[in-house]
């Protein structure tokens, strides 16, 4: 990655963001103190974009992260991956949790951003349907099998239909296999 082996490699730790949904229990910083923690090992990061990303998002800056709901704390985890501005941002279902109303917020976040700010995304998610505008280029695996690759376009003319084992925002099965139960774990959006 960027020429060196990225494993235990410090000199990359500040070009790559990991975002993840993860359980925050234990977190006692404050939402401020998180996000000011990030910003010292992020050495593109927006500060003026964070505050006004929090805003945005209705995050109170004095509140402990271990007191907030999954949504909240998924809205700090997307505050962090926007604000960082790193070359490569990975979010691997860390917006779930958000409701609707404030995921579509940021999709729109994003677009936005990369337009200013171009830069490498990559998406692991079952919200194929909400992301699909978002995706330049998409890889979908199933069970570590390339079950589509291609364009978001040629994707977003598929019409694929969803996933016959589960409801509403499950991923769609693979062109060409409607009867397919097929768990999509990575979606690969590039720039």
């Amino acid at each position: 990655m960027f020429g060196e082996n990225p494993y235990e490699n410090p000199s990359l730790m500040p070009k790559i963001a990991l975002i993840a949904d993860k359980k925050d229990e234990n977190n006692n910083f404050t939402v401020r103190e998180t996000l000011k923690l990030a910003a010292a090992f992020r050495p593109n990061w927006d500060e003026g974009y964070a505050r006004r990303l929090m805003d945005m998002f209705e995050l109170p800056p004095k509140k402990v992260i271990s007191r907030l709901s999954h949504g909240q704390c998924a809205a700090v985890r997307v505050v962090v991956g926007l604000a960082s501005r790193c070359e490569i941002t990975i979010y691997d279902e860390a917006y779930l949790g958000m409701d609707a109303a404030f995921r579509k917020m940021f999709i729109s976040e994003i677009l936005d951003d990369l337009t200013q700010n171009p830069r490498t995304v990559l998406f692991s998610t079952h919200y194929i349907d909400e992301m699909s505008k978002l995706f330049g280029e998409v890889l979908i695996l199933d069970k570590g099998k390339v079950v589509f690759a291609g364009d978001g376009d040629e994707l977003r003319q598929q019409r694929l239909p969803p996933h016959p084992a589960a409801g509403a925002g499950a991923p769609p099965s693979p062109p060409g296999n409607s009867r397919s139960r097929c768990h999509v774990e990575l979606i690969l959006f590039s720039d």
